[in-house]
C-alpha cells in the first residue's frame, strides 16, 4: 500500500513514548509499504537530516515555517485595516498563552498548575491554514492509498482532506479521558471550565466520525470510543516495542526510575505526586534510596520539585536507556490520561522490576503481585517501594513473569502483524474514486 503518515512532529530521536512508538511502527512498516511521511519543522532541523540518513526509502513532505514567514501570508482580502487587526489579535493571543505557560511552569502546587493547563488545554486550538492546504495539496496530487493522522494535534485534518481518500486516525491517547482525569483532580470545578470540557469533547467526537477507520493503542481505549463511535470503526493495534532486546535481571538495591519528560502533563503530575507526597513517605520507611527522573526537565522544574531533595536526580536524556534500568527498580506513579506507556514496555524489557498504578498500566494486561506491584495511594506507593527494595525473590519473580508476559503478547513481530492484518483488511475494500 501506498500509505501517508501526517505528523505533529519529526518521530526522531527515541527520547519520549510517542517517538519510539511512531518510529517502531513505520520503520516497520517501510519494508512492506510504499510510505511517506508529512510533518512540520520550525527551523533547521539536525533529527530531520539523521532520519533521513535511516529512512532513505521514504518520501518526506516538510512544511517549513521558516520559508512560509517569510512570504506573504495568505489572506482573506487585501486590506491594511484587516492585516492590523489580525496581527494584534495574534499579538495578544500569543501573549495570554505565554502569560498562561508561565503560570503552568511557575506554579508551586499542582492544583494552580492544572488550573493554567486547563484554561489553555480546553480553548480551541485552530490548526494553521497555510499547513493545511500544503497537506490537502500533497493528498489530492500523490494518489495515496490510505492517509493515516497520527495524535490529537492533527484531528481536525479530517476537514482538509479531499473526498474519497482513506482516512485513518491513530489516537495514542483520548483526549477527553485525559480532560476528564485533570478535572478530578481539582477541589471545585466552575460552570464554564465544565462547558469547555464538554465542547471539546464533543468537537472530539464529532471529528473522529469524519474519519473511515480509527486505530487506538488499547482495548480499553476502544471500549471507551465505542460508547460514541460504531464499534466496527475502531481497531486496536498496540505499538511495537522498539527495543525488542531483553536483558538479563540484576537484583536490584533501593534505587528507583521514573520514565518521562515535562512536555507530557500527566509525567509532570506523576513527578508531582512522586516528589510531594511519595517520597516523604518513603524516607519513613527506607533509610537511603535514589530516584533518578529521566527525560527533558527545564531548570526551574528541576527546582520546584526535586531540588530540595538530593535523593531525587534529574538525569536528562540517557541513550542506552535499558543499560540504565537494568538493575533498578522502575516506578510509574501516573494518575491521569489514557493510551499504552512505553515506559512500561522499556522497564519489563530491561529486567527491571515494576511498581504502577493502575491507570499506569491501563491497557497492559498485567496482575497486581505477579508482572508488577499496583498501588493508588501515596502510602501504598512508598510502601510498594520498600517492599520491593527489600525482597529480592520478589524482584526477580516480577521481572521474569512481566518479560514472559510482554514476549507472549506484545512482542514486536506480533504487534507487527496486528497493524498488517489492519492494513490488509482495508485494501481489500473498494478502490479509491478521489
Amino acid at each position: 500500500m501506498k500509505i501517508l503518515f501526517i505528523l505533529p512532529y519529526i518521530p526522531y530521536p527515541l527520547d519520549s513514548g510517542g517517538n519510539q512508538a511512531v518510529f517502531s511502527m513505520i520503520d516497520n512498516l517501510r519494508k512492506s509499504h510504499h510510505i511517506s511521511v508529512i510533518f512540520r519543522i520550525y527551523r533547521s532541523s539536525e533529527p530531520f537530516e539523521r532520519l533521513k540518513g535511516l529512512w532513505n526509502d521514504v518520501d518526506f513532505y516538510v512544511f517549513d515555517y521558516d520559508k512560509v514567514s517569510a512570504k506573504k501570508r495568505s489572506l482573506p482580502f487585501d486590506s491594511l485595516k484587516f492585516r492590523l487587526i489580525n496581527y494584534f489579535k495574534d499579538s495578544f493571543g500569543r501573549k495570554y498563552d505565554r502569560y498562561l505557560y508561565r503560570q503552568l511552569r511557575k506554579s508551586p502546587d499542582m492544583t494552580s498548575q492544572l488550573w493554567a493547563r486547563l484554561y489553555l488545554g480546553l480553548r480551541d486550538n485552530s490548526l494553521d491554514q497555510d499547513f493545511c492546504r500544503f497537506v490537502s495539496d500533497i493528498v489530492r496530487k500523490q494518489r495515496f492509498d490510505a492517509v493515516q493522522t497520527e495524535f490529537m494535534d492533527f484531528l481536525g485534518l479530517c476537514y482538509y482532506l479531499p473526498e474519497g481518500v482513506r482516512k485513518i486516525f491513530v489516537h495514542h491517547e483520548i483526549s477527553f479521558v485525559k480532560d476528564e482525569n485533570e478535572l478530578s483532580l481539582l477541589p471545585a470545578v466552575p460552570d464554564d471550565m465544565k462547558i469547555g470540557y464538554q465542547k471539546k469533547k464533543d468537537a472530539e467526537i464529532s471529528m473522529l466520525k469524519h474519519y473511515d477507520h480509527i486505530i487506538t493503542l488499547t482495548d480499553v481505549d476502544r471500549r471507551i470510543l465505542s460508547e460514541y463511535i460504531p464499534e466496527e470503526k475502531i481497531y486496536v493495534s498496540p505499538a511495537v516495542i522498539a527495543r525488542d532486546r531483553h536483558l538479563e535481571f540484576r537484583y536490584c538495591s533501593t534505587e528507583f526510575v521514573f520514565l518521562g519528560g515535562a512536555e507530557h502533563f500527566p509525567n509532570m503530575d506523576g513527578v508531582w505526586w512522586l516528589c510531594k507526597e511519595i517520597v516523604p513517605e518513603l524516607h519513613k520507611l527506607l533509610g537511603g534510596f535514589r530516584i533518578y527522573v529521566v527525560g527533558k526537565w527545564d531548570k526551574y522544574q528541576r527546582k520546584m520539585l526535586g531540588n530540595t531533595d538530593s535523593s531525587i536526580i534529574f538525569t536528562g536524556f540517557i541513550q542506552d536507556l535499558g543499560v540504565f534500568l537494568n538493575g533498578k527498580i522502575s516506578i510509574i506513579p501516573i494518575r491521569i490520561g489514557s493510551g499504552m506507556r512505553m515506559k512500561i514496555l522499556d522497564a519489563i524489557m530491561s529486567g527491571s522490576p515494576l511498581i504502577t498504578t493502575a491507570k499506569g498500566k491501563e491497557g497492559i494486561d498485567l496482575d497486581d503481585g505477579k508482572h508488577c506491584c499496583i498501588a493508588e495511594t501515596s502510602a501504598e506507593f512508598a510502601e510498594a517501594m520498600t517492599r520491593v527494595s527489600s525482597d529480592r525473590l520478589l524482584q526477580k519473580t516480577l521481572s521474569s513473569a512481566a518479560v514472559e508476559k510482554i514476549r507472549t503478547e506484545y512482542n514486536a513481530d506480533a504487534m507487527l502483524k496486528r497493524r498488517e492484518h489492519f492494513y490488509d483488511l482495508i485494501s481489500g475494500s473498494d478502490k479509491l474514486s478521489y
